[in-house]
Order: structure tokens, then sequence, then C-alpha cells
């Protein structure tokens, strides 16, 4: 069962004891997450600003949802601080804040109205969207999803299929390990290697699927060589052949050749 603290000499305070994998979900009408995930076995809620209310709607060693509410009238800031175990698959939205997440071992779902978001690296599959700044992240184990509506977009290497999406910034990423779409209306496009089938849209900005280092070996394993070019922006889509790719290349409808 969960425990609630509502001394006046602390913060709101909900304790819910957790299983390995568990799944923790968090609402919060407004404020900045902040995930710690050094805690060895419970989920640990501290809301700075008290006007902000949070409880406890799950409290069971595999499952815990939490909730928030703020008054209409808030002024203010408010930081949630979040303590949860590395190994849980978490699921967190804030109305009106930035998202910051240690490293994870689980799946997780960052969402946010009007902040950037970090993280560090993520063994799981990894959907992150902002409305309001940039995305920065370390690896990704799984598949994973990247937008936001108003920054950049930055991660390391991915294992799985990635979606990028941005219209304010640039899109940069390690090695990925699937097919990529990548789409941006505000900067440059960046992917080191790419494994599977690429179709990247810029419109105002220079995409480079590198590196010509990659293209070299596959020119030994392919009966033709492999090319990289570099090709302009506005509303390109660069098809992948012009990317590291361990495999057929699919031209998308519209390609510049």
């Amino acid at each position: 069962s969960a425990v609630v603290f509502t001394l006046l000499s602390i913060p709101l305070f909900v304790k819910c004891p957790v299983a390995p994998n568990a799944t923790v979900i968090v609402r919060a009408p407004i404020g900045n997450l902040l995930v710690d995930t050094a805690s060895p076995d419970s989920v640990d809620v501290e809301v700075s600003n008290r006007q902000v209310t949070s409880r406890e709607v799950t409290c069971r060693t595999d499952l815990v949802e939490i909730e928030g509410a703020a008054p209409p009238q808030f002024s203010g800031s408010a930081d949630w601080k979040i303590h949860v175990p590395k190994s849980v698959h978490l699921d967190l939205v804030t109305l009106g804040g930035n998202i910051q997440m240690a490293d994870s071992d689980g799946n997780v779902t960052l969402r946010t109205t009007g902040g950037y978001v970090t993280a560090g690296n993520i063994a799981g599959s990894a959907a992150i969207v902002t409305q309001g700044g940039f995305i920065k992240a370390g690896n990704i184990g799984g598949i994973a999803e990247l937008r936001s509506k108003g920054g950049y977009l930055e991660v390391g290497n991915i294992g799985g299929g990635t979606d990028f999406e941005t219209s304010g910034g640039a899109i940069r990423a390690g090695i990925i390990n699937g097919q990529v779409t990548a789409s941006t209306l505000g900067g440059n496009i960046t992917i080191r290697e790419a494994r599977g089938d690429v179709v990247a849209t810029t419109a105002a900005g220079l995409t480079d699927t590198v590196t010509r280092a990659i293209a070299q070996e596959l020119s030994k394993a392919w009966p033709q060589p492999a090319l990289v070019e570099n090709c302009p922006g506005g509303s390109t889509i660069v098809d992948s052949r012009s990317s590291t790719i361990a495999g057929p290349a699919k031209v998308a409808p519209g390609a510049r050749r």
C-alpha cells in the first residue's frame, strides 16, 4: 500500500514498493520531472510546490500510477522528484515543464508540452515527444520515436527502427540498426550509420548520412560501387543509396537522383 506524508515541514511525498520490471505511470499537470533511477525497490515522488498535489491511483508491485492536480491560477514553478528502480518501465507526462531522466533498463515514454527532454542510456524502446524544446538522449536499445515542435534531436546508437521528426532544429544520431525516417523543417540531418532503409527530408539544411569508409566496405560486398553523395536541402528526400546501409536500398517517391 502507499504511504502519503503531508507534514508541513516536507513536500508531498508518495512511496510505493515495486518489483523489478514494473510499470510506473506519472501524469503531472505542470512542472519539471526529475527522474532518478537509483532507488532499490520503491517509487518515491516528491513535489516541491504545495500548490501542486499528487496522489497514487494504483500502488501495486507490478504497476504504480500517480497523477497530480494544480489550481487554475497556479503561479511559480514545481519540481517532481521521481525516484524509481532502474529496471522499471516508465510512462511520464508533464503538461508544462522539462524532463530529465537518468539511465534506464526498461521501455520509456516521455512527453511534455512545454520544455526540453534529456535522458541517459535507455536499454529498451523509447518514445520521446515534446512540443516546446530539444531532445537529447544517450544510446537506445530498441526502437525509437523522437518528435519535437521546437528544437533539435540528438541521440546515440539505436538498436531498432527509428522515426525522427522536428520542426525546429537539426537531427543527429549514431549507428541505427534498422529502418530510419527523419524529417526536419529547420536544420541538417546527420546519421553516422544506418543499417536499413533511410528516408530523410529537410527543408532548411544539408542531409549527410555518413560515412564514406563504410561505403568502401559495401563496395566490396555489392556487385557495384556504393556511392556517398551530399544532397542539397529544400524539401529534398534523400534515398538510402547515399547512406551507409548493409542491405538493399529503396528509393522513396520524389527522391532526387
